[in-house]
C-alpha cells in the first residue's frame, strides 16, 4: 500500500527532526503531521498526561484539560484505555464541547487512540477533520494509527524525559505496518500470543476494579443486610477477577498456565459457603433448586492452595447449574473425614449427564462429551482438564458418575496435609427438640430434605422430625417449625404469633429476595439459594450461642471487629451510636436474652459509651441476673475506671489476638 510505504517514510524523517529539536511545541507539530498522515485527517492533537490532566503544547501557550471532570468522548478514552473512532461526533452521548472540541472548530469526526507503555498512561493522540470533509474514518484507519502507537509513546518521553528516538522503536512501527499491509503474512508467533493474551487481561482488570469500586459505594449506601451480603460477594467474585487474570500474567505459556502453589490458612465454611454463593442469583433466574451442604464437623480452619481449589468449585458448579434445565436440581456439599483427614467434595445435578464411553475423554483438554455441546451451551471443554490437573497436584483425583438425561456427579476427596484446627461444633443436647417443616411435598421436598440432613447432623433424632403440607396438621408437640414461603399466610402468622412462648419460627424464601423481615414475619429467614447451615444452627441453639454487641460511631472499626470475630459461632449486631447500642440492649433485657459481650468506645459523641453502659446497668440490675461483659474500644488503659463501668479494654489499633482473647475469656473461660 502506497499509503503505508509514504508514512515509513515520514517516520523516519520526522525522527530526525524530533531527535535534533528541544522545542517542545515543534516536536509536538512533527508528531502531529505524522498522525494526519497515518489517518489521512485534517487535523491532529497530541496530548500528554500529567496528573489527572491532558496538556497539549503550541507554540504561544499550554492547552490543559481536566480529566477529573469525568466528562466527555476523550475522558471516556481517558477511562477505558480503548481507540475509538467516530464519524458524527457531535451528535455522540456523552459529547462535551469544552472537552472534546477545546479548539472551536467546526467538528465532524474524531478518532482517538490511547498511548500506553506497558500499564503507564502517556497521553491520547487524536485525529479529527471538519464539517464539509467527505472522509469518514474506519477500522482501517484505527489500525494504522495502532501500528505507529511506540513511536508516539516515544515522542511523549522526548517531550517529558528527552529520551531519543530509537530506530530498534520506530522498526516495531514498521513490523506492524508491514502486517497490516500483507495481513496473509500475519501469522502471529507463540510470543506474540501470549503478549496479547496478556493486553487482553490487563484489559479485563480495568473493569474489573471499577466494578469493585461502584459495589464499595453501594455498599456504603446500603444498609440491608442481605443486600450487603450479596453486594460482598459481588466484590469477592471482582477480586476472584483479579486473582485469575495474575494467575494468567504469572503463565509461562499459552497451553499450561502458571499458577503460585503456596498454600494459606482458610476459614472453611466461609470459603466454601461464599463459593457457593456467587452463584444464588443466576440459579435463582432459572428456577433450580440449590442446596448447600457444608459438614458443621468441618475444620474450623484448614490450609490449602485456595485459589486451585476455588477454580475447581467455581467451575464444577458453573457446570452444573450450565448443564440443568429450569426446575432441575443442584447439590454442593462437603464433608469431613475424620479418620483420613480428608474432605469429600461433590457437585451433582440433575442436567443432560454424560454417555459412558464419553466419561473418561471429558478430562481430557478442549474435550467435550458432545460436538452438538459446544453449539447449544458454549465453552471450548478446557475446564475439567484443569480442574482434573488441580486435584491431581492436591493429592486427589477428580471423579464423575452419570447417566445421559439423568445428570451427573463430579467428586473427589482431598488431603489435609496439616492438623487442622477442629470445630468447635457442639452437638444437640436437647431431647425434648421437636421440629416441625411445613412445605409443598412436590415443590419443597429437595431442600427439606437437606434441611432434615443438617438438624440430623446437629443431633436432632429423625423421630422429631415431621414433615406436613398443612397448618392442621402441626404437632402441639412441636418446638421449632420451619416454614416454605408458599405456606406463608395471615392464619399461620397469627398462630405462630399467639405460640411464640413455646414455638420458635423460620421462613424458607423461595423466591429470590422477594421477603424480608418485618413485625409481620418471625425474625428468623434464610433463602434456599444461600447457604444456611450457621443459621440453622443458631436458630436452634440461640441462647447457647454468644450475642456480641459492637457500639461505635468509626465505620472502619466496626468492620475491623466484625472481620475479627466473624470465625467464631456468635451473633453480632451492630449499633452506629450510644442512643441506638441502648435501645438494642434494652430490647435484648427484656426479651430475657441479653448480650454476653459489649465492644463499645466511651468517646463518642452525644451519648458516649460510659453513659450508655450506665443506664444499662441500671436496668440490667433490675431485670437479670446475668451480666453483659464490657469492652472499653477506645484504646485507652484507663477506660477500666473505678465505676467497674468496663471489665476489659482493647488496645488500637486492634489486634486480633487480644480481641479474641477477650471473646474466648468471656465465654468459654480461656484465653487464646
Amino acid at each position: 500500500m502506497k499509503r503505508i510505504n509514504r508514512l515509513q517514510h515520514k517516520i523516519k524523517e520526522a525522527t530526525s527532526l524530533i531527535n535534533n529539536s528541544i522545542n517542545t511545541a515543534e516536536i509536538t507539530h512533527l508528531a502531529e503531521a505524522i498522525i494526519m498522515e497515518a489517518t489521512e485527517a485534517q487535523y491532529a492533537t497530541l496530548w500528554i498526561h500529567d496528573k489527572q490532566k491532558l496538556r497539549h503544547y503550541q507554540e504561544d501557550a499550554t492547552v490543559e484539560i481536566p480529566m477529573n471532570l469525568k466528562k466527555g468522548i476523550l475522558y471516556k478514552t481517558f477511562a477505558t484505555k480503548k481507540a475509538e473512532f467516530y464519524n458524527h461526533i457531535t451528535s455522540e452521548q456523552g459529547y462535551e464541547p469544552a472537552i472534546d472540541n477545546p479548539f472551536n472548530l467546526k467538528l465532524k469526526s474524531k478518532i482517538m487512540l490511547p498511548l500506553l507503555d506497558n500499564e503507564t498512561f502517556l497521553g491520547i493522540a487524536t485525529a479529527y477533520t471538519t464539517v464539509g470533509s467527505e472522509k469518514k474514518f474506519t477500522k482501517e484507519d484505527s489500525n494504522i494509527f495502532q501500528a505507529i502507537q511506540p513511536f508516539l509513546n516515544n515522542v511523549i518521553y522526548k517531550i517529558t524525559k528527552n529520551y531519543t528516538i530509537r530506530e530498534q522503536d520506530n522498526n516495531l512501527c514498521f513490523i506492524n505496518l508491514q502486517a497490516l499491509k500483507n495481513p496473509q503474512q500475519n501469522t502471529k508467533t507463540p510470543q506474540e500470543i501470549l503478549d496479547y493474551i496478556a493486553n487482553t487481561v490487563h484489559d479485563i482488570r480495568t473493569p474489573s476494579n471499577s466494578l469493585y469500586g461502584f459495589l464499595d459505594i453501594l455498599q456504603e449506601k446500603i444498609k440491608d443486610e442481605r443486600l450487603q451480603t450479596y453486594i460482598n460477594h459481588a466484590k469477592e467474585s471482582a477480586l476472584l477477577i483479579n486473582d485469575l487474570t495474575t494467575s494468567i500474567l504469572e503463565s509461562d505459556s499459552y497451553n499450561k498456565e502458571s499458577f503460585t502453589q503456596e498454600e494459606s490458612s482458610i476459614h472453611s465454611i466461609k470459603f466454601f459457603a461464599d463459593i457457593a454463593e456467587f452463584f444464588s442469583a443466576n440459579i435463582s433466574k432459572k428456577n433450580i433448586a440449590y442446596n448447600i451442604f457444608l459438614d458443621p464437623c468441618l475444620p474450623k480452619e484448614i490450609s490449602l492452595t485456595s485459589i486451585q481449589l476455588k477454580r475447581v468449585l467455581m467451575n464444577l458448579i458453573s457446570n452444573a447449574v450450565k448443564f440443568t434445565p429450569t426446575n432441575g436440581t443442584v447439590e454442593f456439599s462437603v464433608t469431613y473425614k475424620e479418620k483420613e483427614n480428608q474432605l469429600h467434595i461433590f457437585v451433582q445435578d440433575s442436567g443432560i449427564g454424560i454417555a459412558k464411553e464419553k466419561q473418561e475423554k471429558i478430562f481430557q483438554a478442549f474435550t467435550q462429551a458432545e460436538k452438538s455441546i459446544k453449539n447449544i451451551y458454549g465453552g471450548t471443554g478446557l475446564g475439567l482438564a484443569i480442574c482434573s490437573s488441580y486435584i491431581q497436584e492436591m493429592g486427589g483425583k477428580l471423579t464423575v458418575e452419570s447417566e445421559l438425561d439423568k445428570g451427573s456427579k463430579f467428586f473427589f476427596d482431598l488431603p489435609l496435609k496439616q492438623n487442622p484446627i477442629p470445630s468447635n461444633f457442639k452437638p444437640i443436647q436437647n431431647p425434648s427438640l421437636y421440629v416441625t417443616i411445613l412445605m409443598d411435598k412436590q415443590k419443597n421436598s429437595f431442600t427439606a430434605k437437606n434441611i432434615k440432613k443438617y438438624l440430623m447432623k446437629f443431633g436432632c433424632s429423625e423421630q422429631n422430625i415431621e414433615f406436613r403440607d398443612s397448618l392442621e396438621k402441626i404437632s402441639t408437640k412441636s418446638t421449632h417449625i420451619v416454614v416454605f414461603e408458599n405456606q406463608l399466610s395471615d392464619k399461620l402468622l397469627k398462630y405462630i404469633q399467639k405460640n411464640k412462648k413455646r414455638l420458635h419460627a423460620l421462613i424458607v424464601e423461595e423466591n429470590f429476595l422477594s421477603l424480608e423481615k418485618t413485625d409481620f414475619l418471625p425474625s428468623r429467614l434464610v433463602s434456599q439459594y444461600d447457604y444456611y447451615g450457621n443459621e440453622l444452627y443458631s436458630f436452634f441453639y440461640t441462647k447457647e450461642i454468644p450475642k456480641i454487641l459492637l457500639v461505635e460511631d468509626d465505620a472502619i472499626s466496626i468492620t475491623l471487629l466484625k472481620a475479627m470475630l466473624c470465625d467464631e459461632d456468635c451473633e453480632i449486631d451492630v449499633a452506629h451510636n450510644g442512643e441506638e447500642g441502648l435501645e438494642l440492649l434494652k430490647k435484648a433485657l427484656y426479651k430475657g436474652a441479653p448480650y454476653t459481650i459489649v465492644y463499645t468506645d466511651h468517646r463518642m459523641s452525644e451519648l458516649t459509651g460510659t453513659e450508655m453502659l450506665q443506664a444499662y446497668k441500671t436496668l440490667e440490675k433490675k431485670f437479670s441476673k446475668e451480666r453483659t461483659k464490657t469492652v472499653s474500644i477506645s484504646g485507652e488503659t484507663s477506660d477500666i475506671d473505678s465505676n467497674q463501668i468496663f471489665d476489659y479494654s482493647a488496645t488500637k489499633p486492634f489486634k486480633k489476638d487480644e480481641i479474641l482473647s477477650i471473646y474466648l475469656e468471656v465465654v468459654h473461660g480461656t484465653k487464646s
